[in-house]
């Protein structure tokens, strides 16, 4: 019995000091690996020049100027109620007049694209129904026919009211009604009438019975923005 219980004692001390030596050689393990990772032979890694330089060359200063983009300015959405505004205004005996400085501006209008777009826009609608096709080409004289003389057009004196008619004011709010909804601001579209209409109320031929037409109508068609 003397002999047996020394060995028993010494399993139990051998048992409980394996987790404990384990443990010291995971960390020794663990301790000395990293250095051999990194010495790797004894043989430092250095990057390659070329790769040294794509990582540390500043880029070069780009040449290249973006092309500024023109915004396409259309008012075809709204033909159809400046078709009725028109109509109103020839019963009133005023389109006449609108068509005509319409003509003069739509060729010069070139800085503004919305002012530009807002004539078509106005043309297309008040224009007689047979001058909005496409003029046919003039014929080119004969070897040995004298060309005819274009005759110079008359002024024509434009006669109507000097107020706008109840269905001309119903129109041009109704106009301006739409054309703020979908754009409150004031760009593009007050913009754009407010460019058209003083070029109608500027034209040097305008009598005072059409200034005053045209000076009520403008006023119902910025209505909408006035909070009219």
């Amino acid at each position: 019995m003397r002999t047996f219980r020394p060995l028993r004692c010494a399993e139990a001390l051998r048992s409980l000091l394996a987790p404990l030596a384990f443990a010291l050689s995971f960390f020794v393990a663990s301790a000395v690996a990293p250095a051999h990772a990194q010495d790797d032979g004894g043989v430092a890694f250095k990057p390659r020049k070329d790769a040294q330089d794509i990582l540390t060359k500043p880029k070069k200063p780009s040449n290249f100027t973006p092309v500024p983009v023109k915004r396409e300015f259309s008012f075809l959405r709204y033909e159809g109620i400046f078709r009725k505004l028109c109509d109103a205004l020839a019963a009133d005996g005023r389109s006449e007049r609108v068509v005509q400085v319409g003509r003069e501006a739509f060729p010069t209008e070139n800085d503004c694209l919305a002012c530009k777009a807002l004539w078509r826009t106005v043309l297309a609608s008040c224009s007689p129904r047979a001058e909005r096709l496409s003029p046919q080409p003039r014929r080119r004289p004969k070897p040995g026919e004298e060309p005819q003389d274009t005759p110079t057009p008359v002024p024509v004196q434009h006669v109507g009211q000097r107020l706008p008619s109840a269905e001309a004011v119903e129109m041009a709010s109704e106009v301006s009604i739409r054309m703020q909804k979908d754009e409150p601001g004031d760009a593009p579209n007050l913009m754009a009438l407010r460019s058209v209409m003083g070029r109608v109320l500027r034209h040097p031929g305008l009598s005072p019975a059409e200034r005053d037409y045209f000076s009520a109508l403008e006023e119902y068609l910025y209505s909408a923005w006035q909070g009219r």
